[in-house]
């Protein structure tokens, strides 16, 4: 089984920007890798893990883990 996190076309703008502050055309990151999130001020790098938890809905793309978008493995939890 795969576990690794997948991460395909994903996007995400405040209601109040006018630009997207998290776009990522693909990452997978199996478990345990380490991963390091930079950028500059109001990129988006503490937005990121709010919406690999759920926590937020991208505005396009998709968060998937063992093959299921986690916004469905999350609806049914």
């Amino acid at each position: 089984m795969d576990d690794a996190l997948h991460i395909e076309v994903l996007r995400y703008r405040y209601p109040v920007s006018d630009r997207d502050v998290v776009s990522i055309g693909e990452l997978t990151l199996a478990p345990g890798e380490p991963a390091l999130l930079t950028g500059h001020p109001g990129r988006g790098k503490p937005t990121l893990p709010y919406l690999i938890a759920g926590l937020i809905y991208p505005d396009a793309g998709l968060v998937r883990r063992h093959g299921t978008a986690l916004r469905v493995l999350l609806i049914h939890i």
